[in-house]
């Protein structure tokens, strides 16, 4: 499944979450956008010879149950209109804002292509923040099918309020942004039932 949202959020919603990141909001840089030196259940990562990954901002709302901001409560309105969106979540195994900079990258070129989770039972969730140049990319090759290159599958382009849900088993990859100032969303990944991931 992907199924992209426009005005995921009510506009009073989107206004509020674009005017926290503007300005003195907690960041933690990071020197990827994707650690290819992990070897855990997460991130798994797909090199191939349009991968040039760069560095991003990042702020962890919450991960395996654990609270790791006070900014948590910002996002609970995204929480609620996922539910409705779709029925079939359960909980919350993680939300992460991520910020990237412009940068006049290769044509063509994106960000480590990676999984969130192994599970199937996962749905990501990416809110963008703002308005951007810099797609995110979803491929049609499974994990499991990698040999080394990467077919797009569906290119999301980021505009303020949209939503893009898919299975976080799908291999994706942002772009930087070239003419926009910055680039901010907020991935979040939510247990499914059994149901829920078969639709």
């Amino acid at each position: 499944m992907i199924k992209v949202i426009d005005n995921f959020l009510p506009p009073p919603f989107q206004a509020m979450l674009e005017k926290m990141f503007a300005n003195d909001f907690p960041w933690i840089y990071r020197d990827t956008t994707c650690n290819v030196y992990e070897s855990t259940t997460s991130n798994y990562v797909y090199l191939d010879a349009n991968t040039m990954d760069f560095c991003q901002f990042t702020h962890v709302f919450c991960s395996d149950g654990k609270v790791h901001s006070n900014f948590q409560s910002t996002i609970f309105p995204v929480l609620y209109f996922a539910s409705l969106a779709v029925p079939e979540i359960t909980g919350m195994v993680k939300a992460k804002a991520n910020m990237t900079l412009p940068f006049n990258a290769p044509i063509g070129s994106y960000n480590t292509p990676h999984i969130d989770l192994f599970e199937e039972n996962i749905l990501t969730l990416i809110y963008y923040v703002n308005d951007s140049d810099g797609d995110t990319l979803l491929f049609e090759e499974k994990p499991e099918e990698f040999t080394g290159t990467l077919t797009v599958k569906q290119s999301v382009t980021p505009k303020k309020g949209r939503a893009v849900l898919f299975n976080s088993r799908i291999i994706h990859a942002g772009q930087l942004p070239r003419e926009s100032k910055k680039r901010v969303l907020i991935n979040f990944n939510f247990l499914m039932t059994p149901a829920g991931v078969q639709n």
